[in-house]
């Protein structure tokens, strides 16, 4: 059995509902420090709805939520300097090259290493093309920039910026290249065991 101050983040009785519409009825979920944690279900079943909440951006209607071992709410915001989060889809200034977006981003919250935005360009496949406007991007170069700005600020990514001490993610290694799918993952695992 897990110890609750082991927890990366876990949910009690959460319920949310749009108008008629349940989209949370009671979601208990416990996630382990340091582990990948899958979270799948078809559309419709509250997944994002879930990301949203666990980062503050909706309200549940009801049921608690804990991060990092302490109880978390709408007003504990600033605590999210220790979460990446990477929601739907990341959104980036076009007219900023990839390194540019990454270093505003990284600007916008808790002290980052200057090195770590090159470190998540690498993680990410993206060093050769940090240079360029995002407005240049592909749709698969975007998400794997929004992967490696994970950082507990403003956008979503991979959590690789600060080094957050939890990281989620409603996005999906879709590309249609196996070679980038399976880089997708690996930055993914490789997330828990990156120092911090």
């Amino acid at each position: 059995m897990t110890n609750q101050t082991d927890l990366a983040l876990s949910t009690r009785a959460l319920k949310k509902r749009y108008g008629a519409r349940q989209a949370l009825d009671g979601l208990d979920l416990s996630v382990p420090s340091g582990v990948v944690y899958g979270f799948l279900g078809p559309n419709g079943s509250g997944k994002t709805t879930t990301m949203r909440l666990l980062t503050g951006l909706i309200h549940p209607d009801g049921g608690t939520i804990e991060m990092l071992g302490k109880p978390f709410t709408r007003r504990d915001r600033h605590r999210l300097f220790d979460v990446g989060a990477l929601v739907e889809s990341p959104s980036f200034y076009p007219y900023l090259s990839g390194r540019e977006n990454l270093r505003a981003l990284a600007a916008a919250g808790a002290p980052t290493p200057r090195n770590r935005v090159d470190e998540a360009l690498d993680l990410v496949g993206l060093h050769e093309r940090g240079r360029d406007k995002v407005s240049g991007y592909s749709l698969d170069m975007k998400q794997r920039l929004g992967r490696g700005s994970a950082s507990g600020s403003r956008s979503t990514s991979a959590a690789s910026l600060r080094a957050p001490s939890c990281r989620t993610s409603s996005a999906t290694c879709r590309s249609s290249s196996p070679t980038r799918r399976s880089g997708c993952r690996r930055s993914i695992s490789a997330v828990p065991r990156r120092p911090r």
